[in-house]
């Protein structure tokens, strides 16, 4: 997923084949946000088909709660998508995978009243050496933007996003480091 970007304006084929593999393992993702008490899918940080089902690698706390790797597969997704505009590739593989992790993420977050606004906690930070946080800046940035690209991909193919895909989006905090901006 992370090197899709530089992929996609030269190598549009290795590009599908990485979109794919994530639909492939998107039954593995299922149970793996099923496990969590999670709807939707979550994603592994690092998998491996093996009998042509996506297994997670690593079964460490780090791999549990790094979150972000899924706001990544789905950006990934969207990505391929505005790369190529391919729509059949978005209704019938790209949209489950979109889908699936936007309700993963619509039921990880908790609504904190007393803020008004809704907070990821305990995710291992994208900045791996600070370890569990609560509203990681890298992962509330980038599961907003999986939930507006969600809720785009399902109107380009004739749905209805559920009104609180757009409302985490709204409400997400993101945190921002007062002294460094970040």
């Amino acid at each position: 997923v992370y090197n899709l970007p530089a992929l996609l304006p030269y190598r549009n084929a290795l590009g599908r084949g990485t979109v794919l593999f994530r639909k492939r393992g998107l039954a593995h993702a299922l149970k793996q946000a099923a496990r969590e008490g999670c709807r939707g899918a979550r994603y592994s940080v690092v998998s491996e088909l093996v009998e042509g089902e996506e297994n997670c690698v690593g079964h460490s706390a780090l791999a549990r709660n790094e979150i972000h790797f899924t706001a990544d597969v789905a950006l990934g997704v969207w990505s391929y998508y505005c790369a190529t505009g391919d729509a059949i590739y978005l209704r019938v593989d790209g949209w489950p995978v979109l889908e699936a992790v936007a309700d993963y993420f619509a039921s990880r977050v908790t609504w904190v009243p007393w803020e008004n606004r809704y907070e990821l906690l305990h995710v291992h930070s994208a900045q791996e050496e600070l370890g569990m946080v609560h509203n990681c800046l890298y992962t509330n940035a980038a599961v907003r933007k999986a939930l507006r690209c969600a809720g785009r991909a399902a109107e380009i193919i004739g749905f209805s996003p559920p009104p609180i895909w757009r409302s985490v989006a709204e409400y997400l905090h993101i945190p921002v480091n007062r002294q460094t901006g970040l």
